[in-house]
């Protein structure tokens, strides 16, 4: 193996230490989503959704999302209406939280159904 010269080594040591110090600037923005179920995936790790607008984020929109917990999915099925708690932080966005909603709830969805 060839040696790593010097001046590559402490620029990769400088971005690291960098990158460490810097760390997340920020605690993430914290959304409450109203959605319905698409599908669920990986065990319960992502999570597609048909969701309403989000204000001052993004508009009704069809997606998936990693949820953190995947114990927090379990159960859940396709058409079943809920509340998340979407986290967004400069390092992507994850469900946190799901509650269920009433069946009957409607809803503004980007797909037009949920009413």
């Amino acid at each position: 193996m060839a040696p790593v010269r010097s001046s590559a080594w402490a620029s990769v040591m400088f971005a690291v230490l960098w990158l460490a110090a810097c760390g997340e600037p920020a605690e993430p923005h914290v959304y409450s989503v109203r959605a319905q179920v698409v599908r669920v995936f990986d065990g319960g790790r992502e999570l597609a959704i048909d969701h309403e607008a989000i204000p001052g984020f993004m508009d009704a929109m069809q997606m998936s999302f990693a949820v953190r917990d995947p114990q927090i999915a379990q159960g859940l099925e396709r058409g079943d209406k809920i509340r998340l708690e979407l986290r967004v932080s400069s390092r992507g966005a994850w469900v946190e939280r799901i509650e269920p909603l009433p069946a009957d709830t409607p809803l503004a969805l980007a797909s037009g159904g949920g009413s």
